[in-house]
């Protein structure tokens, strides 16, 4: 180390004493709460997922406390640092960028497989959901069949809940393999593209191949990445790679590649202008860029207006925008929400930042970079419109790693972690003895621990956000199997929420979602044209059990008695389900065991068992 790089070295020691003592103190803290009672000590109060939560991070404190101090031993004990380093000199030695990179891909074919696997597991137990796995599966089917957009739940034109023109170009996989999986595993697959992506960034900021694959490794560890993949489909996670492989090019200053991309990404939906604008500008900070960033940007941001407050409503038939509601504590209409934001642009914060959750969001999202990323904070603030969008919803799914929301966010807070490791690898710690070897550790660590933190393999996504289920099984598999050979594939099909998804493949499908509040009486009907009523399926398929999503199976007892008593016919029961038809005789034996769920469980009155609230006709 050079006689000007010891000064600075030595200014760094406080810092990372300072983040040894931070994490002893809290694995301190957190050794007092496990050693009580969670429901009496200090998380009293607190839902169990966030108790659990708090556990987990407890244990994960403790851990990272010990790892501190043995890099504290290696920075400040020469000796032992070199030796750290030459060790490590060694094995990075027969790294080159092809078989990293190669590593990399083969990664994400491990990714691709094992989260297919899952997710059509998942799928199998009867775990997905009518929203939204229904919805996106019914869409891609319509395309398939030359139906173009059409839906027959929420709205009759899809282009009217979300703008994706490109989703389009995934309809001829249905051509060959006719199957709400084939969605599954292409989602894995695309997600999957992040990782050699996120290499290649890092390896052109920071010309290190061992730093390289461990972000491009790292990539398939974050949590946030695995959640949005586990929660049925959604085609704004396509977002993810096209973004992150923008950036790279970028970086590579392959401008015709990396145009292309953001062009691309507009017709993923279309929130993504929001990212792929300030992408565009923030390139402006090169040579040849400066016109170039400004026109393709301001395009960008157009583009997201135009689609957001036109093509949109346009499609939706004029229905309220479900989206708008979301930020309805701001005004009532984009222009009354943008004044709002001028005049006091404080009241989000004050509304919506007092939530520990959004507080532990913001944490969920440093952790896999181990708070690296901040050391980009252009590329963070980049990327301020997306997030901010998500932050200031009064939907706290959209504040949340689990969810599909964040898609757009994750690409700058991991280009951030390339910008931060880049600097990092550039500093005076990492050219003294022990430096190289903390650095790497530092990296390889963060993503591993946020994964222990959160796991997608592991972890279901519990109350208040939206509900997702693993491997967990819930319903009767093998009742459901007997109910579905009875009910034919051009059938319209009104089903509950976890099995809806399993009937998505047809021209008529709906969700029944007890919580929505649905009208049964006969002589109501859906108020927009080509979305599909309570009373226009051939089928109604009900789960008299289960109390997921917030579903209240006294609600669907009382619903199923109404629909019968105008003329259903009961033609399954068993295992929990209920089949009810219009278009097949009545199963005697269903008849009997339906009689018997009625004495075991007498229904409530439709309305009172339902929570407080006003009652809506249709989601």
């Amino acid at each position: 180390m050079t006689a000007p790089d010891r000064p600075r070295a030595r200014r760094g020691a406080p810092l990372l004493g300072g983040v040894s003592l931070l994490l002893c103190a809290l694995s301190a803290a957190a050794l007092i709460v496990l050693a009580g009672d969670p429901g009496a000590g200090p998380l009293a109060g607190l839902l169990p997922d966030l108790q659990a939560w708090f556990g987990r991070l407890s244990v994960l404190s403790l851990c990272l406390s010990a790892g501190s101090a043995w890099l504290l031993l290696l920075v400040f004990d020469r000796p032992s640092g070199a030796r750290a380093d030459a060790v490590v000199a060694r094995y990075c030695a027969r790294l080159d960028p092809r078989r990293a990179q190669a590593l990399v891909w083969w990664g994400a074919g491990l990714y691709t497989l094992v989260f297919a696997l899952y997710t059509s597991a998942r799928h199998d137990r009867l775990n997905s959901t009518g929203y939204d796995l229904a919805i996106e599966a019914q869409v891609l089917w319509s395309l398939a069949h030359g139906r173009g957009f059409a839906s027959s739940i929420e709205v009759p034109n899809y282009l009217g809940d979300h703008f994706v023109p490109s989703y389009a170009l995934l309809a001829p996989l249905l051509w060959i393999w006719d199957d709400v999986r084939m969605l599954l595993t292409a989602q894995s697959a695309w997600l999957a593209l992040g990782g050699p992506a996120l290499f290649r960034l890092t390896l052109r900021r920071t010309g290190d191949v061992p730093l390289a694959l461990l972000l491009g490794l790292g990539y398939f560890l974050v949590p946030a990445v695995g959640f949005m993949n586990k929660f049925d489909v959604h085609y704004v996670t396509a977002a993810l790679p096209v973004l992150l492989w923008a950036l790279a090019m970028e970086a590579e200053e392959r401008k015709r590649w990396w145009v292309a991309l953001l062009l691309f990404a507009l017709t993923i939906r279309e929130e993504v202008g929001l990212a792929a604008g300030p992408i565009a500008f923030f390139a402006m900070r090169k040579p040849g860029y400066r016109r170039l960033g400004f026109v393709l940007g301001s395009a960008c941001l157009a583009w997201s207006v135009l689609a957001l407050f036109v093509c949109i409503p346009h499609f939706r038939a004029g229905l309220p925008s479900d989206s708008l509601e979301r930020y309805a504590y701001l005004g009532s209409t984009p222009k009354e929400i943008v004044l709002t934001l001028l005049r006091e642009p404080w009241r989000p914060f004050l509304r919506e930042m007092v939530q520990l959750r959004r507080f532990i969001f913001l944490f969920q999202l440093g952790l896999p970079t181990g708070f690296l990323a901040l050391l980009s904070p252009g590329v963070l603030l980049s990327g301020s419109l997306v997030f901010f969008q998500n932050l200031w919803s009064d939907n706290l799914s959209q504040a949340a790693i689990y969810l599909h929301y964040v898609a757009p966010v994750i690409p700058f807070v991991l280009a951030a972690w390339a910008g931060g490791v880049a600097r990092l690898a550039r500093s005076a710690w990492s050219r003294r003895p022990g430096g190289r070897t903390v650095v790497l550790a530092w990296v390889a660590a963060a993503p591993l621990a946020a994964q222990f933190l959160d796991s997608p393999l592991r972890d279901s996504v519990p109350w208040p956000y939206v509900e997702v289920y693993g491997l967990e099984r819930d319903l009767d598999a093998d009742a459901f199997a007997k109910l579905r050979t009875r009910i034919p594939d051009d059938a319209a099909v009104l089903a509950a929420e976890t099995l809806a998804a399993q009937f998505a493949h047809r021209a008529k499908i709906q969700v029944y979602h007890t919580s929505l509040a649905w009208v049964v009486r006969k002589e109501i009907r859906s108020p927009v044209p080509g979305v599909m009523g309570p009373w226009d399926g051939d089928w109604i398929v009900l789960d008299l059990r289960s109390r997921r999503h917030q579903e209240y199976p006294e609600r669907a007892r009382a619903d199923a008695v109404a629909w019968i008593a105008g003329g259903y016919r009961v033609g399954f029961c068993e295992g929990g389900l209920l089949g009810l038809t219009r278009s097949a005789a009545e199963d005697p034996e269903a008849l009997a065991r339906w009689q018997d769920e009625l004495r075991r469980y007498p229904p409530k009155d439709s309305d009172s068992a339902l929570p407080s609230g006003p009652d809506r006709l249709a989601p």
